[in-house]
């Protein structure tokens, strides 16, 4: 492998290709330029390496942060020099908000071209600035540096990249002439003090990664804290796969009332005590709520819900005790009392023995909240064979196949769709809410489909497909595929519930900015693929269990008007109203 390594730029590639595998980092999103030929030539030449060649910057970042939140580990985003790299930015940020490992490295100029007006140059050093965990300036090739440089930098960024809190790093490599195999003398004597490294097959540097430690002291405050609570409160947000069994545990003994996050992947009918809908509940604001609480425990990052919390803020609890992998301020109420960074199976593992199971006494009376909202959902959507965005949500999630995944784009789907889910089987779920955008995410959902190696259903509306166009060229050419159920209400549809909507005048044109695209046909057959329109929810199901069936990427898209789904939500809201009114009236109380 480093034998044949014409000049001293591939024989560093090659060197830093090798050792990123070696760490079990072997998947690469390439987005090719000249200055970047040395690391495209080694990926290339190795066997063990696997890649995907991305026509945007951008579209490679956000895939490569898609896979890794499928598998854990990072991906390799490869750039050339100058504005090439910058196009990583937004990924980087999303990345670094929501605690997820990224390696981006970019080839650079040299020192003597920079800061001279030289073609494609720019001053990538820190250009992430704090939202990379780490940075290091690769210099250009030379005899006169020691070689072993390279692996103990790859295995330090690859270490800092996983260790709490996990996130993005930057390496910039710089690159004389010449970029391509071209035939340059060296001297095989810089390879010498890579000798173990050559024969053993391992990486130069192992790291181990330290997990966050509670003491035996802090473990049994919180257990004395959960045992003597009259009303308590249990809220889990989002969750890495690896962490969502050890929560199920953890709810299952409680035997709390639970508020779960869509992110969170435990569905609400793994537990009796964990309470579907009531963000749904919270979000008529027509009546008084008076459910006592002593103390809430938080567990996982935050929630999609802004219902939720604002519920908990106003309930003023005691005590509010948040529990999450990384050491960040995770409290954007001001409400918390406690913030513990810990291994969350491992607090989960040493604190349950020490539960002494008691209901809440709020439980019964928020179980009854779930049941009455479930029932009116059943009422408005079982006989009503028209889709919008919230029956679309009712319907898919209990029809999304078991074991497969689901990503879901920012704005209206992944709010439909921890209000209005009923989800029937376990399904992967994952969204870009570290920083919230609409960028990336046909990219994020295709690096989530590589990393699961299983079929993912995308929902996205139309502005954020629009804006991540380039990104087909990934669901066209991956497998196992993506089916995009794209949600087209010509324009922004959250703006419809935002008060900026009072204002037509201004809204319409300024926030919903309407595409006047009727259909998405022609674009989807642009880049080959596979299209289906559905106008009602019959329709569309029948589609959509076809495409499972198929197992070939494909676009279905469900036109809906943003006034009727407007009306609908209220529609909704409406019937939940009456139900608590009535009661409110009935029983004279408050709930």
């Amino acid at each position: 492998m480093f034998d044949d390594c014409e000049n001293l730029n591939l024989l560093w590639a090659s060197i830093i290709v090798e050792e990123l595998i070696r760490n079990g980092i072997g998947y690469f999103c390439i987005s090719s330029g000249s200055r970047s030929s040395p690391l495209v030539v080694a990926i290339a030449r190795n066997k063990r390496a696997r890649s995907i060649i991305c026509y945007d910057e951008r579209g490679a970042a956000f895939h490569a942060l898609g896979y890794a939140r499928a598998t854990g580990k990072p991906a390799v985003v490869i750039t050339t020099s100058g504005t090439a790299v910058a196009n990583c930015f937004p990924a980087v940020i999303e990345a670094s908000m929501d605690n997820v490992p990224l390696i981006i490295i970019s080839a650079d100029r040299p020192p003597e071209l920079q800061d001279s007006m030289a073609n494609q140059t720019i001053d990538q050093t820190h250009i992430f600035g704090r939202y990379a965990r780490y940075f290091f300036n690769i210099p250009c090739s030379s005899e006169d540096i020691p070689v072993q440089m390279l692996t103990t930098t790859i295995d330090q960024a690859i270490f800092r990249s996983l260790a709490n809190p996990q996130g993005p790093v930057h390496i910039n490599c710089m690159f004389r002439e010449p970029l391509s195999p071209e035939k340059r003398k060296f001297s095989l004597e810089h390879m010498l003090p890579l000798s173990n490294w050559l024969s053993s097959g391992k990486p130069y540097t192992t790291y181990c990664i330290p997990r966050p430690y509670l003491s035996e002291q802090e473990i049994k405050k919180i257990a004395h804290m959960i045992n003597t609570a009259q009303n308590g409160l249990l809220i889990v947000g989002a969750l890495n796969q690896s962490e969502k069994d050890g929560v199920l545990q953890l709810i299952k003994r409680l035997k709390w009332p639970v508020f779960s996050d869509i992110r969170s992947n435990i569905s609400p009918y793994s537990s009796p005590n964990i309470i579907p809908y009531f963000s749904l509940f919270l979000s008529t604001r027509s009546y008084d709520i008076d459910i006592p609480l002593d103390l809430v425990v938080h567990v996982g990052g935050t929630t999609v819900s802004k219902h939720i919390m604002q519920f908990v803020k106003e309930m003023k609890p005691k005590e509010y005790i948040v529990i999450k992998s990384h050491p960040y301020r995770q409290d954007f109420n001001h409400i918390s009392t406690i913030q513990l960074q810990a291994d969350i199976n491992e607090f989960c593992k040493r604190i349950i023995p020490l539960i002494e199971p008691k209901n809440s006494e709020n439980l019964g009376e928020l179980v009854n909240i779930s049941n009455r909202v479930k029932g009116v959902l059943k009422e408005l959507f079982q006989d009503n064979n028209e889709i919008n965005e919230a029956s679309l949500a009712y319907w898919l999630s209990a029809n999304l196949p078991n074991e497969s995944g689901l990503f879901l784009s920012n704005s209206m789907p992944i709010r439909d769709m921890d209000m209005y889910a009923q989800f029937k089987n376990n399904v992967i779920i994952a969204a870009n809410r570290g920083a919230s955008g609409i960028d990336g995410i046909i990219a994020s959902a295709a690096g989530f489909a590589v990393g699961l190696n299983k079929l993912v259903t995308l929902i996205i509306g139309d502005l954020a497909f629009i804006h991540d166009l380039n990104s087909l060229f990934f669901i066209r050419n991956i497998e196992p595929p993506v089916i995009i159920v794209l949600v087209n209400n010509n324009g922004g549809g959250i703006f419809s519930f935002l008060n900026i909507s009072h204002y037509k005048e201004i809204s319409e044109k300024y926030f919903a900015v309407p595409h006047n695209l009727s259909s998405f046909k022609e674009i989807s057959s642009l880049f080959g693929l596979s299209y289906f329109m559905a106008r009602d929810q019959k329709d569309f199901l029948e589609k959509y269990k076809n495409c499972v069936d198929r197992h070939k990427a494909v676009i279905v898209e469900i036109p809906v008007s943003r006034n009727k789904n407007f009306h609908f939500h209220e529609l909704v809201r409406l019937n939940l109203r009456k139900i608590w009114k009535k009661k409110t009236v009935d029983k004279g109380t408050k709930i």
